[in-house]
C-alpha cells in the first residue's frame, strides 16, 4: 500500500470516528425548545438536525406546514408571523401540555418575533428592545457608538435625499438597507456613477413587494480585512468559539465567497477583536443566545460591521464543529434553556467553505453528473440546473449555486480543497465560477 493510500485511509478513519461520535441523545422534555422559523434546508437544515440530535424536543413555529423539518421536530405551530396576537394565542395553546424551556431562532428576520414571544412566555432570550437594536442597523450604530466603540459616519437617507447624505459622509461610501440581510442591495459608492446606481437600487427596492424595505443608510466606507466572531452568551457570560476569516467577491458589491477557520490572524490581534466583540455584545444587551459578529480591521481600527443575536449563516457553525469539535447549535440550545455551556475545543484542524458564485451572467450548459471526488471534501451541494440562467448583481443577489466544505491539517490545504472542487464543477457544468483564493 502506498504512503498516499495509507494517509487517505487514516484520514477517512478519523472522519468516520468523528461522525460516529455525533450520536443521538434521547429527548428530554426539560429541554423543550421553541424554535422560531427554520430557514432553507440546504444552508440551515443541519442546525435543526443538531438541536434534535442533542436531545432537545422542538416545538417549531413556522409560517407554512413543515416539510423537511418533520424528522427533527415533534410539534409545530403554523401562524401568520405578521399577526403577533394570533401567534401568541396559537403558541400558548400549543405549549399548555408541552411547556417550552427556551426560545431561539437562527433566521435573521425572525429575531424580533422570537424576542417578543420569549418575553410573553417568560423565557430567557434577549428582549424586544435588544432585538430591534441588532435588527435595525441605525440603532446598532448608535448603541455601539455610545459604548465608545469606533463606528463609521452613518446617515439615514431621508426623503430620497441620497446626494445630501453622500455629501455628509463623503466618498467612498456604502449604501445598505437598515433592516437588510444577505448583502442584498449593499453597494459601494466611489463616484457619481455609484450614486446613480444607488438611487436605482433604492427605487427598485421600494417597488419590490418581496423586499422587506426598512429605509437605507449611507455609511463611511470601512477598509481592511474582514472577520467574523462566533460566540455564545449564557446567563450574561460571553463565550467565544472561533474567529473566522471571511472572503468577499469583487466590490462594489459584497457577495460572500468563502470562509475559513480558525483565522490566520495573530494572537494579539485576535485578543483585541474578541475584546471589541465582548463590549458590543454587552452594550447591545444580547443574552442566552448565539451571536455572530462581522467586523473589519483597517485604517479605522477594529470596526464592527454588524452583530446578530443568532447562529451564523454560510455554514460557519459547521466549520466550527469540523475544525474545533464544538457544536454551536447544541451550545445555543443549552444557553436558551439555561443549561451550562462549555466551549473547550476537542479538535485542531482547519475547515473552509466556498460558495459557487457565477463569474458573469451565463446559462448553465449541463447538469452536474456526480459529486466531485476530492480528498478532504466533507460536505457538498450544488443546485444549478442545465439551461438555467444565472445572474449577477445588481440584477440578482445571493448568487450561491451550492457549496463545498473542505477539512485539512493546514489553512492552505483546506482552501485548495475548495478550488479543486470548483474546477471539477466547472468541468461538469460548463459554468465559469469565481475562484477561491488560497490565502490572503
Amino acid at each position: 500500500m502506498s504512503v498516499v493510500s495509507r494517509l487517505l485511509q487514516t484520514k477517512v478513519a478519523h472522519r468516520l470516528q468523528f461522525e460516529a461520535n455525533r450520536h443521538w441523545r434521547p429527548h428530554d422534555e426539560s429541554r423543550r425548545l421553541l424554535v422560531v422559523g427554520s430557514g432553507a434546508p440546504g444552508m440551515r437544515g443541519y442546525i435543526l438536525e443538531s438541536i434534535c440530535r442533542h436531545g432537545f424536543p422542538v416545538t417549531l413555529l413556522c409560517a407554512e406546514p413543515p416539510t423537511w423539518e418533520q424528522p427533527f421536530i415533534d410539534q409545530f405551530v403554523v401562524a401568520d408571523f405578521a399577526d403577533f396576537d394570533a401567534v401568541v394565542r396559537k403558541v400558548r395553546e400549543a405549549v399548555l401540555g408541552r411547556p417550552v424551556r427556551g426560545c431561539l431562532t437562527y433566521v435573521e428576520t425572525d429575531g424580533p418575533l422570537a424576542a417578543r414571544l420569549s418575553r410573553e412566555l417568560g423565557l430567557g432570550l434577549y428582549g424586544p428592545e435588544t432585538a430591534e437594536r441588532v435588527r435595525d442597523k441605525h440603532l446598532m450604530r448608535q448603541t455601539l457608538r455610545d459604548a465608545g466603540l469606533p463606528m463609521p459616519v452613518s446617515v439615514v437617507v431621508e426623503n430620497r435625499d441620497l446626494r445630501g447624505a453622500v455629501a455628509k459622509v463623503g466618498l467612498p461610501a456604502v449604501l445598505k438597507p437598515i433592516r437588510g440581510e444577505g448583502s442584498i442591495n449593499v453597494l459601494k459608492l466611489e463616484d457619481d456613477a455609484g450614486v446613480v446606481e444607488a438611487q436605482r437600487l433604492m427605487q427598485a427596492s421600494r417597488s419590490d413587494a418581496g423586499w422587506r424595505y426598512g429605509g437605507y443608510l449611507i455609511e463611511q466606507y470601512v477598509d481592511g480585512t474582514e472577520f467574523s466572531v462566533e460566540s455564545i452568551v449564557a446567563n450574561g457570560q460571553v463565550l467565544h468559539a472561533a474567529v473566522t476569516d471571511k472572503y468577499k467577491g469583487a466590490e462594489p458589491y459584497f457577495e460572500e465567497l468563502s470562509h475559513s477557520l480558525p483565522s490566520q490572524i495573530a494572537s494579539h490581534e485576535e485578543a483585541e477583536i474578541l475584546d471589541v466583540v465582548t463590549r458590543a455584545i454587552v452594550a447591545l444587551g444580547l443574552d442566552n443566545c448565539a451571536v455572530h459578529t462581522e467586523l473589519k480591521r483597517g485604517s479605522l481600527g477594529t470596526v464592527i460591521i454588524e452583530t446578530a443575536g443568532r447562529l451564523a449563516g454560510g455554514r460557519i457553525p459547521r466549520l466550527v464543529e469540523l475544525a474545533r469539535g464544538l457544536d454551536l447549535a447544541d451550545a445555543a440550545a443549552r444557553a436558551a434553556v439555561g443549561l451550562p455551556v462549555s466551549l473547550h475545543a476537542s479538535r485542531e484542524q482547519v475547515a473552509s467553505v466556498g460558495f459557487f458564485v457565477p463569474a458573469r451572467e451565463q446559462r448553465q450548459d449541463l447538469d452536474l453528473a456526480a459529486r466531485p471526488l476530492v480528498p478532504g471534501l466533507v460536505d457538498f451541494d450544488f443546485w444549478g440546473r442545465a439551461g438555467q440562467l444565472h445572474g449577477v448583481p445588481p440584477q440578482q443577489f445571493l448568487l450561491r449555486l451550492g457549496y463545498a466544505v473542505g477539512v485539512a491539517d493546514t489553512y492552505e490545504e483546506s482552501r485548495r480543497v475548495l478550488e479543486r472542487t470548483r474546477l471539477l464543477v466547472t468541468a461538469q457544468t460548463g459554468l465559469e465560477l469565481l475562484p477561491f483564493p488560497i490565502g490572503r
